[in-house]
């Protein structure tokens, strides 16, 4: 299967060093419009306000694939671009695809079996071709079905971070809930238990304390539920009794997002040892110190009067479960 890249920018390019770098690049030609034009598939690599330069009548009776992007997000009755271009070329075969791919991506040829290239057209032969194509590159090809559907796929590029949505969702969540549990522990109960007056109680630790728990906590989870999916994968695999079979939809969405997992985990961790390194002292962190001692004494409190007060002296060494926390980097 032969395929040209076809920009109608090529012929005015002037400066020889451009040119040479095209020409040097593996897979690559510089043709003119018609050479271009005689290849079964042609890839437009222009803008979509650029479609009007293009020699439509030689593009009649070819598949040719739309990588066009629009600069910010259309409303959703707008045309697409490859739908305006299939409207200028009513005999070509439009195919959107390969939008999603960065120009880093195709000149370094850095494939990645994760990203997956969406694709729509009206035309399933044509479609069929590119679906092969896409193969051929090392890509996993996704059909979204009719050329209309290229709205949707124009705008995944202009999505900020699509997959990290979920991820970042689901451990917020999690912090949120961590945090309403340690506030009713600490803050809510201990004002029951040490008979401590509501609003200092539940003001004295919220803002460091309590979120560096909730922090440690989080990352916990965080990490169970990084490693959790791929276990529920391969015990299912076993009763199967193959691997040749789609995952349920829930277990795939949270196979795709270990990735992410992994690296909030290791921020809310990162996040977790600069609080606590600010919080290494006794007063904070009672189950690694040795126990503090209570004195009682008398205090002064005017010039004749002294009243009896509970001072706790907190001991400058650790236990031993601390000293093992410590030296297993724990």
């Amino acid at each position: 299967m032969s395929l040209c890249l076809f920009d109608s920018d090529v012929r005015t390019m002037e400066a020889k060093a451009e040119i040479e770098l095209i020409k040097s690049k593996p897979g690559t030609k510089l043709v003119t419009h018609e050479e271009a034009a005689s290849s079964p598939i042609v890839l437009i690599a222009i803008g979509f306000d650029h479609y009007n330069k293009l020699p439509l009548a030689l593009l009649e009776n070819k598949v040719v694939i739309d990588v066009a992007n629009s600069t910010a997000p259309p409303p959703p009755s707008q045309l697409s671009n490859a739908e305006i271009l299939q409207k200028m070329i009513p005999k070509a075969f439009v195919v959107k695809a390969f939008n999603v791919l960065s120009a880093y991506t195709l000149e370094f040829d850095k494939q990645s079996s994760g990203k997956q290239i969406p694709i729509a057209s009206d035309h399933p032969e044509a479609k069929r071709e590119v679906l092969e194509l896409v193969k051929e590159m090392g890509y996993p090809a996704a059909d979204y079905g009719p050329l209309k559907m290229a709205r949707q796929i124009e705008a995944i590029p202009l999505q900020l971070m699509p997959n990290w949505r979920i991820p970042m969702l689901v451990v917020s969540c999690m912090w949120m809930v961590h945090y309403i549990i340690l506030f009713v522990k600490f803050q809510v109960c201990g004002t029951l238990k040490y008979g401590e007056e509501w609003a200092f109680r539940t003001l004295k630790h919220l803002a460091l304390l309590n979120l560096n728990r909730a922090t440690a906590i989080t990352a916990l989870w965080t990490l169970t539920a990084c490693y959790t999916p791929g276990l529920i994968a391969a015990y299912t695999q076993l009763a199967w009794g193959t691997k040749y079979r789609r995952f349920p939809a829930w277990l795939d969405v949270w196979l795709k997002m270990r990735k992410q997992l992994g690296l909030i985990m290791f921020l809310l961790g990162s996040i977790h040892t600069c609080l606590g390194l600010a919080l290494w002292s006794s007063n904070y962190d009672p189950l690694v110190w040795d126990p503090p001692a209570i004195i009682v004494a008398n205090v002064l409190y005017n010039a004749t009067t002294y009243y009896t007060r509970n001072v706790t002296v907190h001991d400058s060494q650790m236990n031993l479960q601390g000293e093992l926390f410590l030296t297993f980097g724990e």
